[in-house]
């Protein structure tokens, strides 16, 4: 920032440290839109919250979530703006990547669970009968839901999940993005999912892993770069676009499905012109047709 601005940034601090919370923003909001910096939106995302626009703050203050996450302070002001929104979940993935001060900061999202749980009990029961209904609606208004769910506490948001993995009427992208949440987080639970293939499969929710450190997911990717990378960056993007949606379809059973990671590459970049293929490029190749009629359902 030049002098100006800092000088600017200034003004904006004193008028927090003044209680004028709502000055504070008029002064800080242009001052942030300008320059993109840290400092500046770490104390206009305070002000926003003083001043009760707790949303606002929340998507002011998730333009730098990295940069939040790099010191205690900034950590347990980003996880209390969002437990002061209701943001339950997000506060608690906020914290699972923060080990290293998760413990106290889990706690006071504990805490203030437990104070949403009698300030607010109609709205989260509403809350959570609609995300247990969440299978009557299309895949945009089992998105919404989905989003909706994540202002539950943990408790609630965890019984809603267990049911909907075994929900058929859950859009597969909803359990893998309902798995994908708790992931972080390494609850000790057992679950039963209804998979793409219609059969019930039982996994502990603490030994799951993020789908890019999926072994095979790494492992097709690259066999992508090394085709692509230099010759066509435009195909290689399409095509990796292609393999994550994919992925987000098996996840977590990918293995059940990638029985070869070289094989399913082959029928991923065949575009079906193969002549003669493999009975494990066939097999690839009516996997990725099965997950490509689910795509086509969502339209």
């Amino acid at each position: 920032m030049n002098e100006k601005q800092m000088k600017e940034l200034d003004a904006g601090r004193l008028l927090v440290q003044q209680g004028k919370y709502h000055q504070a923003v008029r002064q800080l909001t242009p001052l942030n839109e300008e320059t993109g910096d840290f400092e500046v939106n770490r104390l206009l995302s305070l002000a926003l919250q003083r001043d009760g626009q707790v949303q606002l703050a929340i998507k002011i203050a998730e333009d730098h979530v990295d940069d939040y996450l790099q010191s205690r302070e900034g950590a347990r002001q980003l996880i209390l703006l969002e437990t002061a929104g209701q943001q339950f979940i997000t506060a608690r993935r906020q914290a699972a990547f923060v080990p290293q001060w998760s413990q106290k900061l889990t706690g006071e999202i504990s805490q203030a669970e437990k104070q949403a749980e009698v300030a607010t009990a109609t709205t989260l029961k509403a809350r959570l009968k609609s995300f247990y209904h969440l299978g009557d609606g299309s895949f945009r208004e089992q998105r919404q839901r989905l989003i909706e769910a994540e202002q539950l506490p943990l408790k609630m948001y965890l019984t809603g999940a267990l049911f909907l993995l075994r929900d058929p009427f859950a859009k597969p992208l909803i359990k893998s993005s309902i798995l994908e949440t708790l992931q972080p987080l390494k609850i000790d639970q057992e679950a039963t999912v209804l998979w793409i293939d219609d059969h019930e499969y039982q996994l502990n929710l603490c030994r799951l892993q993020p789908l890019t450190k999926v072994p095979e997911v790494a492992t097709m990717q690259k066999m992508l770069d090394d085709q692509y990378g230099q010759s066509d960056p435009s195909t290689l993007a399409a095509l990796t676009d292609e393999l994550q949606l994919q992925m987000i379809f098996l996840y977590p059973f990918i293995s059940k499905a990638v029985t070869s990671q070289r094989d399913w590459v082959t029928a991923l970049t065949s575009f079906g012109t193969l002549v003669t293929p493999t009975e494990s490029v066939e097999r690839a190749q009516k996997w990725q047709q099965k997950i490509q009629r689910l795509v086509d359902q969502m339209r």
